[in-house]
C-alpha cells in the first residue's frame, strides 16, 4: 500500500507549508484523526491510512495503531471545522454510510454555529460523468470536464464564502 501511495504522491513526500489535514479512522476504536504536519506522522503514512478503504485495502499501521479510510465514518468529516468562520467543503460523496450524518447535515450544524459554509458535491452532470464506480479511470476525462463546468457555475458562490 505504501508503495502504491508513494508512486501516486510522486515527489510530494513532505507536508506542504499550507494547512493540510488528512483524515483516517482508528480501526479498533472508530476514532477520527486528522493528521497534519504537527502530528508526527509522515505525509505518505497519513495518505495511505486515509486511502485504506475497507474491502479494497487493508488498514495501515501508523504510530503503532491500525487506520482506515477517513470516509469510513463520514464522507465529509466537517466536524473538524467546528469553530471556523468560513468553510469550503468539497465532498465527492455527500451521503453518509450507515447512521452517520450527511455532508448537508454537517454543514447545517456549522451554519447554526455561525460559520459561512459552501458545500460542493458533484451535480447531476458530474455524477453522470463519474458513473457508479469511483475507481473507473476510463471516466476520468469526462468527470474532470463535468467538474470544471460545475466549478464555472459555482465560482461566485465560492468567492462569496471567502468574502472576496
Amino acid at each position: 500500500m505504501l508503495d502504491t501511495v508513494g508512486r501516486l504522491l510522486g515527489e510530494a513526500r513532505d507536508w506542504p507549508e499550507r494547512e493540510l489535514r488528512v483524515t483516517a479512522v482508528e480501526a479498533r476504536a472508530g476514532e477520527v484523526e486528522a493528521f497534519d504536519a504537527r502530528s508526527g506522522v509522515k505525509l505518505l503514512e497519513a495518505v495511505a491510512a486515509s486511502c485504506a478503504v475497507p474491502v479494497v485495502w487493508p488498514p495501515v499501521t501508523v504510530a503503532g495503531r491500525r487506520w482506515m479510510d477517513g470516509g469510513s465514518r463520514s464522507t465529509a468529516n466537517l466536524q473538524l471545522a467546528v469553530g471556523s468562520r468560513r468553510v469550503l467543503a468539497i465532498v465527492p460523496i455527500p451521503l453518509a454510510v450507515g447512521p452517520h450524518p450527511s455532508a448537508a447535515d454537517q454543514a447545517a450544524r456549522l451554519t447554526e454555529d455561525g460559520a459561512r459554509v459552501t458545500l460542493l458535491s458533484p451535480d447531476e452532470d458530474a455524477r453522470r460523468a463519474m458513473g457508479r464506480t469511483m475507481a473507473d479511470t476510463a471516466r476520468g476525462p469526462a468527470a474532470a470536464r463535468a467538474g470544471y463546468e460545475q466549478a464555472l457555475r459555482v465560482v461566485t458562490e465560492v468567492a462569496d464564502t471567502w468574502g472576496r
